[in-house]
């Protein structure tokens, strides 16, 4: 879905000054169909806008890209909007995520907890000192990009890759729960990496301009790419060591554990996992293990050897 995403926003990159409708229509049936499979995917949506700001070859009209998504993100909304409303009128209520009503608490968990994680995508512990950093990063890049389209529209990309960050996450924000789980933090997490990105090659290029002779420019070019995809096998390397050290290790000891558990109280049949529910006799219940009374397997719900056991009282013992 988060493909699709991209690809809808690449169509109406890659179009001409004249969109045709055919364009428009599989633009937002591709959103809409992200949308309804999985609402955080939509965001990448906007980071396809980000990269066509971004870009060294820029669009000379930035607003017409800027229309194009945002009308585009409208008309799969409604698209969206109208389908929720049939379904709760034709399967009736359902339980889903209320919506929020209270916008300066979403603002400021956007910013102290879900940017933190977004900014930290590298380790598993975020650090408010490199979500500073990070922040400081992209506020340079917005300020060099935009200045570089002009007056009069530059305002107006600053504005729109500045609103980019939230938008991106907005299934999330309108929601009323508050909890940045990092699988929903995937397209927010892509547009600070592209961010820092387009630093590093802002830097790369003002240190080329500063080289006059052009076979030095041309080594400080290699080394410079060589130094990128060294630090990027470096990222790769420590966010896969973090994510199976702090996330894949433990709960597969964790989920080890509990089959352990499971068949050391169902015994009798131990390859199944599903958990068996009886009603439990008052007199099993009211031994207890701590009281010395039977195991754990017979407070869970396991069948007794004998049916004359299960009838007996603590008296009658």
């Amino acid at each position: 879905m988060s493909a699709l995403s991209i690809v809808a926003s690449q169509q109406l990159v890659s179009a001409g000054p004249s969109l045709p409708l055919a364009t428009r229509v599989r633009v937002v049936a591709f959103l809409a169909i992200s949308a309804l499979t999985y609402q955080p995917a939509v965001g990448f949506f906007v980071v396809g806008l980000v990269l066509a700001l971004l870009s060294p070859r820029p669009d000379p009209e930035p607003r017409r890209q800027i229309r194009r998504h945002t009308s585009a993100l409208a008309a799969a909304l409604a698209v969206v909007l109208a389908w929720m409303v049939g379904a709760r009128l034709t399967l009736g209520k359902a339980d889903r995520t209320g919506l929020s009503h209270r916008p300066l608490h979403k603002a400021s968990w956007f910013v102290t907890e879900v940017l933190d994680n977004a900014t930290n995508a590298f380790d598993i512990t975020p650090s408010h000192v490199v979500e500073v950093v990070v922040l400081g990063l992209i506020a340079t890049v917005i300020v060099v990009i935009s200045r570089r389209y002009g007056r009069r529209q530059g305002p107006i990309v600053a504005a729109a890759l500045v609103a980019a960050l939230p938008v991106s996450y907005t299934p999330n924000l309108i929601a009323v729960e508050t909890w940045a789980a990092y699988r929903t933090l995937a397209a927010l997490s892509t547009l600070v990496l592209v961010f820092v990105l387009v630093a590093a090659r802002e830097i790369s290029q003002f240190v080329a301009a500063s080289v006059s002779r052009a076979l030095t420019r041309r080594r400080l070019d290699a080394a410079f790419s060589l130094a990128l995809v060294a630090a990027t096998a470096v990222i790769a390397a420590v966010v896969a060591t973090t994510m199976y050290d702090d996330l894949i290790r433990p709960q597969t000891d964790e989920l080890a554990a509990f089959r352990g558990a499971l068949r050391a109280t169902y015994d009798d049949d131990p390859d199944t996992i599903a958990v068996r529910l009886r009603r439990v006799p008052h007199a099993i219940v009211g031994q207890g293990v701590g009281a010395g009374g039977p195991g754990p397997r017979h407070v869970a719900g396991r069948r007794p050897r004998s049916g004359r056991d299960a009838d007996r009282s603590p008296r009658s013992r």
